[in-house]
């Protein structure tokens, strides 16, 4: 729907410069949006071992969505064992197949799609994300 929305409004004058900063140490990101990469996911990954305060400043013209995932390495067997199955309201279907070969092989395959009963024929951009530990 985003990228629509840009491609609408003037993608070609975005031009959206995104600094994510710590003021308590040297980090600074930068990310820059235009009208070459608009439609691009774009991402950061940030280590942080305590309290991580960010200053999060845009400049420019044009629009972002920002997104905070937080993560914690807290191993838990119910966690991994109670995996959630997509059920007919959800608009997409994930269907997942882990095989072991070995124990220092493992073969993951990830297949989603929109279904077909959706009001929407199109969603413009999906992620999927995997992650393993």
């Amino acid at each position: 729907a985003l990228a629509s929305y840009a491609a609408f409004s003037g993608a070609s004058a975005i031009d959206l410069r995104v600094t994510v900063s710590n003021p308590a140490s040297s980090f600074v990101s930068l990310i820059q949006i235009n009208s070459t990469n608009y439609r691009m996911y774009q991402s950061q990954e940030i280590d942080a071992e305590k309290d991580l305060p960010l200053n999060i400043a845009l400049e420019g013209r044009g629009f972002a969505v920002l997104q905070l995932n937080v993560f914690y390495n807290v191993e838990s067997k119910n966690f991994s064992q109670n995996v959630q199955h997509a059920s007919d309201k959800d608009s997409f279907s994930l269907d997942f197949n882990l095989s072991h070969s070995n124990r220092s092989h493992m073969d993951l395959t990830v297949c989603t799609r929109l279904k077909d009963n959706q009001p929407v024929p199109q969603t413009g951009m999906a992620i999927l994300d995997v992650g393993v530990l």
